[in-house]
């Protein structure tokens, strides 16, 4: 539990003592999403997608746009200057810093434009989803080599690059789907480009969205949208409003409570009031009690007797290592206690509705490749067949395994049962 994180202390005893107890309950709400469960979960999605098609395919990873008037595709000599004078970011792009090194002439043509590779936010400066996406897409690329269209040295494609590589699928990748924002205004930005919005009106452009997570509130604003685009998801993600009334009122009110009186959206971005944190970036539809330090903090509720500032777990929405560090080993003793055979057998034997193992994996919080390998090796020894139902040597294993009630651990590979390799069980096979 994240409570009992000992680097997560200093943030709980900002809290009147009397308080103290709801706090912790409070962090222990949120969900923990490991990079390496995150790029699993990705990974597996897109594969799913790419193997599904015989299309050639671009991944573009969502990014958080500079403002509102971008066009991820220059349309003319302003968009592509409006990148070259932005100083508020350091912007990533071979085409970007060689037209600075040239220098823009005041016209260019439409040929010169539409090979201009989108520009990336750099990860040093701008932490998040954005650069472990492009990397998901590097390590796809070696794989579908022939599949995934991809600019020079990896980048992002041109327009270009589309067009000579006969593009007919463009995959918009990101790691939470909250208020919709985002995506809604990522997709406007791209399809200010008439070339782009003419390629998915007319059909010739097949557009899809993958997320790790997807809100419910996020559907209806996402409806608005012109552009039609089929959305996958992993996990719906999870929010406080979800609880019992008076449970979500009580920590509705510890956070109103301890916000900063200044603070805008105190249940997070929209009022999303979203309980996923990732290893790799805090949602800003989190409340912002979590990740904004607040200097001159003073706070919204009355009879608080913290003073001076507000210290954040998660600063400026990136998490410490030290707190990683601590969630990943929990996080990694869990799935060890969990994955043992027996627990495996009996969900198949017992629970209707697991039938993939996607859907195992949601069941025990593993990633879905960890399920396939379980599964993979179940089936190998004759426990689970084809159908993924639990055989007769499987029922015979499971009633071994309960009769002795001995927790069956998985060896250092932690998908091989150690009982299966031979021993006490073996003569059950």
């Amino acid at each position: 539990m994240l409570s009992n994180n000992p680097h997560v202390q200093f943030w709980i005893n900002q809290f009147n003592y009397e308080d103290r107890r709801l706090a912790k309950c409070f962090l222990d709400e949120f969900e923990y999403i490991s990079t390496d469960k995150f790029i699993s979960e990705i990974e597996n999605l897109l594969i799913e997608l790419i193997s599904g098609t015989k299309d050639n395919v671009a991944i573009l990873p969502i990014r958080e746009l500079l403002n509102k008037e971008e066009c991820y595709y220059p349309s003319g000599i302003d968009d592509v200057k409006y990148y070259i004078d932005y100083k508020e970011a350091d912007l990533e792009s071979k085409s970007l810093r060689y037209l600075k090194q040239k220098g823009v002439r005041k016209t260019l043509t439409k040929n010169e434009i539409e090979k201009f590779n989108p520009i990336l936010l750099n990860p040093l400066s701008m932490p998040g989803s954005e650069s472990i996406i492009a990397n998901i897409v590097t390590q796809l690329k070696r794989r579908y080599r022939s599949r995934i269209i991809t600019g020079k040295y990896d980048r992002n494609p041109s327009i270009d690059d589309l067009r000579k590589n006969k593009c007919r699928h463009l995959i918009l990748v990101d790691d939470v789907i909250g208020s919709g924002d985002r995506l809604f205004d990522f997709i406007l930005s791209i399809s200010k480009n008439t070339t782009i919005n003419s390629w998915i009106s007319g059909g010739i452009l097949k557009l899809s969205v993958v997320s790790y997570m997807k809100s419910k509130q996020s559907e209806k604003y996402l409806k608005k949208l012109k552009q039609k685009f089929k959305c996958i998801y992993a996990y719906q993600f999870p929010t406080f409003y979800e609880l019992e009334e008076s449970e979500r009122e009580t920590y509705t009110y510890l956070v109103n409570k301890y916000s900063n009186k200044n603070e805008k959206n105190p249940l997070g971005y929209k009022e999303t009031f979203g309980k996923a944190i990732f290893g790799h970036s805090i949602p800003n539809n989190t409340p912002p009690i979590i990740w904004r330090y607040v200097k001159k903090w003073k706070p919204l509720g009355g009879g608080v007797k913290h003073i001076g500032e507000w210290q954040a777990i998660f600063p400026s929405r990136s998490m410490p290592d030290l707190i990683k560090h601590s969630i990943n080993e929990n996080v990694i003793e869990n799935q060890q206690n969990r994955a043992k055979i027996r627990v495996v057998l009996t969900i198949f034997k017992d629970e209707i509705g697991i039938n993939t193992a996607r859907q195992l994996a949601r069941r025990l919080g593993w990633n879905t490749s960890m399920s396939n390998d379980v599964i993979s090796k179940l089936q190998i020894y004759g426990l689970l067949d084809k159908k993924l139902k639990i055989t007769d040597m499987g029922l015979r294993e499971l009633n071994y395994l309960e009769s002795v009630s001995k927790h069956i651990e998985f060896n250092k590979d932690k998908y091989y049962p150690i009982r299966v390799m031979g021993g006490a069980s073996a003569h059950t096979a």
